[in-house]
């Protein structure tokens, strides 16, 4: 019995007794050293990315000092902004497709 908030989903096998195909699953790895490895890569890939986000003023300064020295601060901060823009971009898009 469910209350009043709650939904009663179908089971598995409701829902391949309704279709023609069975619907499966595929079940995530459960451990192991590949799972290891991919827990590891991942996490060194976000301590990398958000390394060079964060490190951004620094990046700005030295633009503003040798390569882009003709050109405003504002207009050098857009190159910070975008890039923080498409970093989250992603992140905004698998939140909306979620609800």
């Amino acid at each position: 019995m469910t209350s009043r908030n709650e939904v009663e989903l179908p089971s598995l096998t409701e829902l391949n007794e309704q279709h023609e195909t069975p619907i499966s699953f595929k079940v995530p790895p459960d451990g192991g050293r590949v799972a290891w490895l991919v827990a590891l890569a991942i996490f060194g890939i976000n301590l990398g990315q958000g390394g060079y986000l964060v490190a951004w003023g620094t990046f700005q300064v030295f633009y503003e000092d040798s390569l882009l020295k003709g050109s405003s601060a504002s207009v050098i901060a857009w190159i910070g902004s975008i890039q923080y823009a498409l970093d989250y971009t992603p992140v905004s898009l698998e939140a909306t497709t979620l609800t």
